[in-house]
């Protein structure tokens, strides 16, 4: 056996046991945890170029042979690696086959040997579509990655909705969308459309979280209706997600949306003392989150410029 190929048969057999041991936590950033993700295309890549080349049978046979041998393994393969991570206290997941596919047809369009049996106009169609696949499944690591680093350098500022990545920071379960136009500061605000749920707001979720040496978090939020809106607000640090997540744990408070822009500033002394049983660590926040309850109709407000404040 060549050394090269020593060594892909290592990183075919660490990618196989990454597939049941290791993987990100829950405070693992965005980007790191979609990078993971592509982990499978680098697994199925690796080992449909072992078998097509090491094997010599495999390795003699037709494009057409190796193509069809290609789908059903990375299919039957990735479906059996999902049933098994499911065993070990993994979710399920229907795009980690897709992935594992990718990396099939990646190995097979330009690590194969036997690619170069396909006829070249088809190698080419072939290698153009797996690659511009390849860039869409790297899209949103891409992304993320960007909005980490913009998050980084826009610091004390938590979120401003200037850029359209910006909206990946939020998650919930109400529709949300950055959107130009109604604004308190810059271009851009994030739109919410609060639904008629039990709870209905939006969560700031990747930020940040060392907010020591700042007095004040503010925030503008916009009520384009006519009557008055009572919304909730939330602040939790990381050791909040390991108590349970009990309400007594956390910063909570509510406040009454007038018409129009309403500033909101809420003081991180109050925010330290809030939990019952000690002191929440401004070194570690972890989420923010704003929300209505038992709306009796949707309603849309626009949230703008969280930051911190001195």
């Amino acid at each position: 056996m060549k050394i090269q190929d020593f060594i892909l048969l290592c990183g075919a057999l660490a990618c196989l046991v990454l597939l049941f041991v290791g993987g990100p936590g829950d405070f693992t950033p965005r980007s790191l945890r979609l990078a993971w993700n592509l982990g499978h295309v680098l697994c199925f890549l690796l080992w449909t170029r072992l078998l097509l080349t090491l094997w010599k049978r495999a390795a003699a046979w037709g494009w057409r042979r190796q193509l069809l041998v290609t789908l059903v393994l990375c299919l039957f393969l990735g479906g059996l690696t999902e049933v098994l991570q499911g065993g070990v206290g993994r979710s399920p997941d229907l795009q980690d086959v897709a992935r594992d596919l990718l990396g099939g047809l990646t190995a097979l369009a330009f690590f194969v040997p036997g690619r170069r049996r396909i006829p070249l106009p088809l190698r080419r169609s072939l290698q153009a579509g797996v690659l511009l696949v390849l860039l869409a499944s790297a899209w949103p690591m891409a992304k993320a990655l960007a909005d980490e680093l913009l998050a980084l350098k826009q610091f004390p500022v938590l979120a401003d909705f200037e850029t359209p990545f910006e909206s990946g920071r939020m998650w919930g379960n109400s529709r949300y969308r950055v959107e130009l136009g109604t604004t308190a500061h810059g271009r851009g605000a994030l739109r919410v459309e609060l639904n008629t749920d039990r709870y209905s707001g939006v969560y700031l979720k990747h930020f940040p979280g060392d907010w020591r040496g700042f007095e004040q978090l503010g925030l503008e939020v916009f009520n384009p209706g006519k009557e008055p809106l009572e919304l909730h607000f939330r602040i939790h640090d990381r050791a909040h997600l390991g108590n349970r997540s009990r309400y007594s744990d956390r910063f909570n408070t509510r406040f009454i949306l007038q018409p129009g822009w309403n500033p909101i500033r809420v003081s991180l002394a109050e925010v330290r003392r809030a939990p019952r049983d000690r002191e929440l660590d401004l070194s570690q926040v972890q989420g923010v989150g704003l929300f209505a309850a038992k709306l009796e109709q949707p309603v849309v407000i626009f949230l703008d410029h969280l930051r911190l404040l001195n």
